[in-house]
């Protein structure tokens, strides 16, 4: 029987240094380049991953993994395990949790199980992916494994991806036919995960991020490379940056955001160009490692500084 992870007590988190809002997410009718972060919680922890499912955000941390129903004014503790990493599929959400395995929530991330995990021979991973019918996991040194059945088993697809027992898949993403895993190149498959082919970019750098857009896709590394032909040439997008260590890249219609350790940066024009959205965020001084929206905000994972919000336009 899988066990089942509840918490029965509620704990509405509250940190020192980190405002307190109202439950009721508000509009900007200002540009967005002019909104101001506010800081929302979960001061002090290292916030891996965030995701959002329906209207609840989930923060995968140092410390285990929170939920927020009201737009970050509190945060009930979920599970008190490190977690690095989320996927959804359909109406279930993943989380890699280390040593646990892969865990599974069926009802936006109130309650965790493990996902069974049979033949997940290392589950110490940094990334997850998902598309309709299978999860991808990234891990260190086995490379990637694939689920067909909601994590309940796995198999290692590894196939082309050169000396994956000495490499780590810091990223992963899915778009369409494509699946990409991103180490110290960008491999590329167009079989679920069966065969990989390398981009080449004989970078020697980390691909900590991926995301897509369109036939667009962008690497997060030092700097950020884009692709318009699905991984076979590369180009730098970087123009902008102050940083050029970027951890997440996150695209929600036109907006391109990247978080790095100057704060987050935002492209409307497909990655030509990007402008930095610090107001009221500390300049220079803030490692951001994982973004999500809900609502009508932007939130931001940071390192070890609280989660933040931006008012979008």
């Amino acid at each position: 029987m899988k066990n089942i992870i509840t918490i029965t007590i509620i704990i509405l988190l509250s940190f020192a240094g980190c405002k307190k809002f109202s439950d009721n997410p508000v509009s900007s009718s200002s540009n967005i380049f002019n909104s101001q972060w506010e800081r929302v919680g979960l001061d002090k922890i290292i916030i891996n991953a965030l995701v959002t499912s329906h209207n609840n955000i989930i923060a995968g941390t140092d410390k285990g993994m929170f939920l927020s129903s009201n737009y970050g004014a509190s945060w009930l503790s979920v599970y008190n395990s490190p977690v690095f990493a989320f996927a959804t599929q359909n109406n279930n959400v993943f989380a890699s949790a280390g040593t646990k395995g892969v865990l599974i929530s069926r009802n936006d991330g109130i309650n965790w199980s493990t996902a069974n995990n049979i033949g997940l021979t290392n589950s110490i991973a940094f990334s997850l992916a998902a598309d309709s019918g299978n999860i991808y996991l990234g891990t260190i040194y086995n490379g990637v494994f694939r689920s067909t059945n909601s994590g309940y088993s796995w198999i290692a697809v590894n196939t082309g991806i050169t000396n994956y027992s000495y490499r780590t898949i810091f990223s992963l993403a899915v778009s369409g036919n494509y699946t990409y895993a991103g180490s110290d190149d960008v491999f590329m498959s167009t079989n679920k995960g069966t065969t990989w082919t390398a981009a080449g970019l004989n970078q020697k750098i980390q691909i900590k991020s991926l995301a897509t857009k369109g036939n667009n896709i962008f690497a997060g590394t030092e700097g950020i490379l884009k692709s318009t032909n699905s991984g076979k040439n590369w180009s730098d997008v970087s123009s902008g940056l102050d940083s050029y260590n970027v951890n997440v890249i996150y695209v929600n219609g036109d907006n391109i955001f990247a978080g790095t350790y100057t704060g987050v940066y935002l492209s409307i024009d497909n990655g030509s160009n990007w402008v930095g959205l610090h107001n009221g965020m500390p300049n220079g001084n803030i490692t951001v490692r994982s973004i999500t929206i809900a609502g009508n905000y932007v939130f931001a994972g940071t390192d070890t500084s609280c989660i933040w919000r931006y008012p979008l336009q």
